[in-house]
């Protein structure tokens, strides 16, 4: 029996590949309202992380996730009242802060969530 392959087979094998090869990113919700800035999971395990931003504020709303020194890892901004924007870090282990920031100004609202695991850079790739 001949086996016939094709540029056609070989592009859906590397296709494959490199889909099964890369790494898994993990996805958190996060809702900001004007009074809150919510994640859906409080534990996610260290690497790509992408946070789908979802700001419910009656204005336009920004995210940052901050290390326990204060120092960005990743920010969003800018995203406007009814929009779902996604947020990409790349995180080690440990404790960081997410704060909504209704309106772009002030201090922001916060929450908290840890990051376990080995993996990660602890900022934006």
């Amino acid at each position: 029996m001949k086996i016939r392959i094709t540029n056609a087979h070989l592009l859906v094998a590397a296709f494959l590949i490199v889909g099964c090869s890369s790494t898994s990113d993990k996805s958190v919700a996060v809702t900001g309202t004007d009074t809150s800035c919510t994640a859906a999971a409080t534990e996610v395990r260290a690497g790509k992380v992408t946070f789908e931003f979802e700001n419910k504020s009656s204005q336009v709303n920004e995210l940052y996730v901050l290390q326990a020194n204060k120092k960005v890892a990743a920010e969003l901004e800018n995203v406007t009242s009814g929009i779902t924007r996604s947020l990409n870090a790349d995180l080690s282990s440990g404790t960081y802060t997410l704060t909504c920031k209704p309106g772009m100004k002030g201090e922001g609202i916060s929450s908290t969530i840890k990051v376990v695991g080995d993996g990660g850079a602890g900022s934006t790739p």
